[in-house]
Order: C-alpha cells, then structure tokens, then sequence
C-alpha cells in the first residue's frame, strides 16, 4: 500500500479580481469608487498641503473626507472580500483537501504608494482605490499518494497557481511556507 503524504502550507497572495466579476456583484459602484476617492483624497492632501496620502483609516478616525463615500468604500470592501473568500473556496476546493483563508486585504485599506508630487498621482492612487486587487492570508491542506520531485513548498505553490490563474486577471503568489509535511 503507498504511504499517503499530508502537505499543510501557508500561503501569501495578490490577486486582481476581474471587472467583470465586480461589474456583475456590485455594477456601476465598482467602476465609480476609485476615482471618487482618489479625487477626494488628493483634494484633502493638497488643501492640507501633506507629503503622502493617507490611508484610509486615516479619515476614518481624524475625517475630512465625507462619511458617506468611506461608508460605501467599506461596503464594497465587505461585499468584494466575500467574494474573493467564496471563489477562493469554489476553484481551490477541488485540488485541496482542506481550505482555510485567513484574511483578505482590499489595497485599498493600505496606505498608497504614491507621493502627491508624482506626474500621474491621480490616476495610480485611482488604481490603488479599485477594489479589484487584495492580498490573501490562505492555508491549505494537500494528500498526495507520492512526493512531489520539486519539493514540497514549490508543489504547493503551482498547485494554487495552477488552479487560480485563469480565474483572476493577475495573480502574484508572494510567501510560501510549509508548515507540515507527514509521511
């Protein structure tokens, strides 16, 4: 009888959402939030004359951008994270034995890499805004009837890839760590 290998593994991901996915969950919305608080946004860092751009947390606690848009920014983040965790499930579910995802970051939350003194501010902290790209905290479980010739951890890691990347319109696997290997 073959020995039976039990691979658990943590894994970081950046993934971007299509936005025909978010059109179909969210409509208009997904299209519109971006630019609207990448504008409000600029417009508060200018008139305070800062050297960055908040997070938007940062608003959140000290205002000075309406409560009304941080309301629907936080709306889309839970609707579009939901997605994420439930296609996650759908697609991975069939390759794993066991799923679990950790967290699911929307870029947006983050503190964006842009400088307000940047050429193109505007249209990359709109990219940075869309709620198309999040960061992913998974764990899987995988039970395969041989070792993999790569190792482990590589194994892993094209497994995902394999299973996730026709799904989403980028997909960056940042971290993989193998947390058990049974034999």
């Amino acid at each position: 009888m073959p020995k039976l290998h039990y691979i658990r593994a943590n894994l970081g991901l950046v993934l971007v959402v299509p936005r025909e996915t978010l059109d179909e969950q969210i409509g208009a919305l997904a299209l519109e939030l971006g630019p609207n608080l990448a504008r409000a946004v600029d417009r508060y860092t200018r008139s305070e004359d800062l050297g960055y751009y908040p997070a938007l947390g940062f608003f959140k606690d000290q205002g000075g951008l309406d409560p009304a848009l941080l309301e629907t920014a936080d709306h889309v983040e839970w609707i579009v994270t939901n997605l994420i965790k439930k296609q996650l499930a759908v697609y991975l579910r069939p390759a794993f034995s066991a799923i679990r995802v950790d967290d699911v970051r929307l870029n947006a939350q983050t503190l964006p890499r842009v400088r307000p003194s940047h050429p193109q501010a505007l249209q990359l902290l709109t990219d940075h805004y869309s709620p198309q790209q999040a960061r992913v905290a998974l764990a899987v479980t995988s039970i395969e009837k041989r070792p993999p010739a790569a190792g482990f951890d590589m194994f892993v890691r094209n497994k995902v890839h394999s299973w996730l990347q026709q799904h989403f319109d980028r997909l960056t696997i940042t971290d993989t760590r193998l947390l058990e290997e049974k034999a």
